[in-house]
């Protein structure tokens, strides 16, 4: 079985340059098309094939990236970078889509080095981010702060919530909990599996505090740089 598995994730890892490149193309072609003169009913039927493209590019990335690290593809390379830049323009980003979905979404930034790897970080950042618009109801708050040794982001949001006994396995591969399942079923359980292993990999803390249809929060911990 574990032979079949690593067959499995070097076939994915070897391949994905194929896999994507078709659904970037369809997604490309989609940009193009021209959508001024469809019929209400027809703009609604649209708004669910780019709504539906978007999560087959979610998930085809979230198995292809697990795929990756699975099969040790994945490279580490260290630098030192202001965390708050890389915070403050993923906040102007995902501000604006959670506004779209009207979602009240707060934040603010600090001024800290880190020295680390930037675009796994980045990684790690877009999924929490991207599971906190997925699954709030209305509030989204990210915080970041420092003190003599780390730097501290806070990721918060006021959704479903995670089930105590559930907390111990949600960074586990494929998991789901029950609420968010109910909540939003078109994931297969491989974005926080994902976020674990490139924190493990960078030596990056990771915490999580939830309470049930009240909030969840999301405490990454990195080292600080001090000059």
């Amino acid at each position: 079985m574990k032979k079949i598995n690593k067959n499995c994730a070097v076939f994915l890892a070897q391949a994905s340059h194929d896999l994507r490149q078709p659904l970037q193309a369809l997604i490309l072609y989609l940009d193009l098309f021209d959508t001024s003169d469809l019929s209400p009913k027809q703009k609604q039927l649209w708004g669910k094939i780019l709504k539906t493209t978007g999560s087959l590019k979610v998930l085809l990335n979230n198995i292809l990236d697990f795929s990756k690290i699975e099969f040790g593809d994945i490279k580490v390379k260290k630098e030192t970078f202001n965390i708050g830049d890389l915070l403050n323009n993923l906040a102007q980003e995902y501000k604006i889509i959670a506004e779209s979905k009207k979602i009240n979404f707060e934040y603010n930034t600090c001024n800290a080095c880190i020295n680390t790897d930037a675009i796994l970080t980045e990684r790690i950042l877009r999924n929490l981010l991207s599971n906190a618009v997925k699954f709030t109801q209305d509030k989204i708050k990210i915080s970041c702060q420092e003190n003599i040794n780390n730097v501290i982001i806070n990721i918060k949001d006021n959704g479903v919530g995670i089930d105590k006994d559930e907390l111990p396995n949600i960074f586990d591969e494929f998991f789901q909990g029950r609420n968010a399942y109910i909540f939003n079923n078109d994931g297969v359980g491989l974005g926080l599996a994902i976020v674990k292993k490139i924190a493990d990999k960078l030596n990056i803390k990771i915490n999580v505090y939830s309470t049930i249809n009240k909030v969840t929060r999301f405490k990454i911990m990195f080292n600080r740089i001090n000059h």
